[in-house]
């Protein structure tokens, strides 16, 4: 595979002004070896060989500073200079499948490597941040009437903070990761089938060597023993692992303190100038260290299964699945020298704010999926599903941070994934002319998003900080919206709101790919099998032209609104899912298969 990505204006929409904007190019190849030998009637060997080469480069003319009012606007200069990163990955695996009896046995591994080399130059000219945009207009009103930065202060306006990156952007980094398994799917009868499994997987960069993996599955035809059965029921149960990826431990090696310094200034009152880092490292102004657990574990998945599946005249199949998945040891941030409650005092001394990912969250899901599968002929097939889910967490993933990074109690809320309702409906149609239609209409409620105060009650210089319920309305402070009244001076032991409190917009999306294929030979020579037997086929040759519409209705599918109560758009949704994703999109596609 070869493509190649070029993209203009990035970095610009929603919040992000056009002075924000930057040049992407991408690119990526990508080269399949595989194998299959087939020894005997039961033995079949399966080996897979994969490289993948990605290139992504940015580049910005960044001059001038970040300038963030949260929910409100971010403006000043390209958030980035010259920054790429260089992906090489590799993989390779082999399948054994043996049959003996009623015994069907898999085994096999797979072994993967990724090599990074990567330079990021995000927040090398610096980064301002302002509570609200009153404190914005109040800083400039300030400066151009001569006021001092103590003055501007007193008067309600002056930056919350600001951060600035510097010394050597370029970061490398390998990691690999292997699995191996084993698999025994037994016949007991013609309509009962046990499946029994474990895998066992590991990673560098990781000390965890615990993800031992069994699986275990049952399919139950109920019916006749003889005939066909029309109802089969089935049940599993099994332990994942997620990977962790690459991306932390190469963040970690950035931001070590050494290699790459990011400095963190609360309350400056050097707006709009930009410090120098001698400047920064003689004032002993913080600095912001990123490291990994020591103890970290990959992120395990509990999962139970059950199903049923009734077959319908008019090749109609109906399909009911019930799925619970728990998650242990998912990823989250947590600043771990933020000031401890009661006296402030940070506990790995004064000078560095240290942000640890680490592996203490978890999550529970629930998802009924009932489907339906209908080929009505050879010229039309209709699917459909209906899925509703529940989950909740205390994390929304590794980049995520608590309100409160030494209670972590209060996170556990709807997950970031809690799309309560969905519903997909696709279908293949052949047309005349040799026209192929495939529509895919997707309907979904809105996702969970997070009600924040904008402000850094804690100190654990994250703006994360959530309000509490209102108990009293008349006290100052309390404000009213169409999600509740909060209060955003929350006291002493009063109970904040649960994260992801809100709810956003639904989603509907409808999607349409029309292709043509046109065979370029005919009918292939007679040639010989492995057996000796002549064969005779078609030439694989042919072309596929294809036209793929995105959001072919343009059916603005609104983002989240703003979560802040800081910002004067609190509750309003003021970009696209997707951003310009989200649009009406076309893509033009011409395949050639040999």
């Amino acid at each position: 595979m070869y493509a190649r990505d070029t993209q203009q204006n990035q970095g610009a929409g929603g919040f992000s002004l056009a002075s924000r904007a930057y040049a992407n190019r991408d690119g990526e190849d990508e080269i399949v070896a595989r194998e299959n030998g087939v020894f005997g009637a039961r033995t079949i060997n399966e080996t897979q060989a994969r490289y993948r080469r990605l290139r992504s480069r940015q580049n910005g003319e960044a001059g001038s500073p970040t300038i963030s009012v949260p929910d409100a606007f971010t403006g000043g200069g390209p958030p980035l200079q010259l920054s790429f990163s260089n992906q090489d990955h590799f993989e390779g695996q082999n399948v054994t499948t043996f049959t003996h009896g009623p015994h069907t046995l898999r085994w096999g591994g797979r072994l993967r490597g990724v090599s990074l080399k990567d330079q990021d130059t995000q927040n090398y000219t610096g980064s301002y941040t302002f509570s609200s945009l009153d404190s914005y207009r109040l800083t400039l009103l300030g400066l151009q009437n001569g006021l001092t930065p103590a003055q501007i202060r007193a008067s309600g306006g002056g930056a919350s903070q600001f951060s600035l990156a510097g010394g050597d952007p370029l970061s490398t980094l390998s990691q690999v990761d292997a699995g191996g398994f084993f698999q025994d799917d037994w016949r007991m009868r013609s309509n009962l089938t046990l499946s029994l499994g474990i895998r066992y997987e590991g990673q560098t960069n990781l000390r965890d060597r615990r993800d031992i993996a069994p699986r275990m599955g049952i399919a139950w035809g109920v019916g006749p023993k003889t005939g066909t059965v029309k109802t089969i029921l089935r049940a599993g149960a099994g332990v994942f692992y997620d990977r962790v990826s690459e991306s932390l431990a190469l963040d970690a090696i950035r931001r070590d303190g050494v290699h790459q310094q990011q400095f963190v200034v609360n309350s400056p009152d050097f707006y709009p100038l930009i410090p120098s880092l001698a400047q920064l490292a003689g004032n002993r102004e913080p600095q912001s260290i990123r490291k990994v657990d020591a103890r970290m574990r990959a992120p395990q998945l509990l999962q139970t299964a059950f199903g049923v599946e009734r077959q319908l005249p008019k090749n109609i199949v109906l399909t009911a699945n019930y799925v619970h998945t728990r998650g242990l040891h998912s990823l989250r941030s947590r600043n771990i020298n933020a000031p401890l409650p009661g006296g402030g005092i940070q506990p790995y001394g004064p000078t560095t704010a240290i942000y640890l990912y680490e592996a203490s969250g978890s999550f529970k899901q629930d998802q009924l999926i009932a489907g339906v599968d209908a080929r009505v002929s050879p010229e039309l097939t209709i699917a459909g599903s209906y899925t509703l889910n529940k989950a909740m967490s205390d994390t929304d993933g590794a980049g995520s941070f608590p309100a409160d990074p030494y209670n972590l109690r209060p996170e556990y809320g709807r997950a970031g994934f809690d799309v309560r309702h969905r519903v997909q409906l696709n279908g293949s149609i052949e047309a005349p002319w040799g026209l192929r239609l495939s529509p895919l209409l997707t309907v979904a409620s809105g996702r969970p998003f997070n009600v924040t105060l904008g402000r850094d009650l804690n100190g654990d210089t994250m703006f994360t900080d959530r309000p509490a319920v209102a108990t009293d309305a008349s006290r100052p402070g309390v404000v009213r919206t169409a999600f509740g009244a909060f209060d955003l001076a929350p006291q002493p032991g009063q109970a904040i709101v649960p994260r992801n409190y809100g709810r956003g917009p639904g989603q509907v999306a409808m999607n349409l790919r029309l292709t043509k294929t046109i065979e370029i030979g005919g009918e292939s020579k007679a040639s010989k099998n492995q057996s000796g037997a002549k064969d005779s086929g078609r030439d694989p040759r042919e072309l596929v032209f294809s036209i793929s519409a995105r959001n072919l209705l343009n059916h603005p599918n609104l983002a989240n609104p703003v979560g802040n109560l800081s910002s004067t758009l609190f509750g309003r949704s003021v970009a696209l899912a997707g951003g310009a994703a989200g649009s009406r999109r076309l893509d033009l596609q011409i395949r050639f298969g040999f």
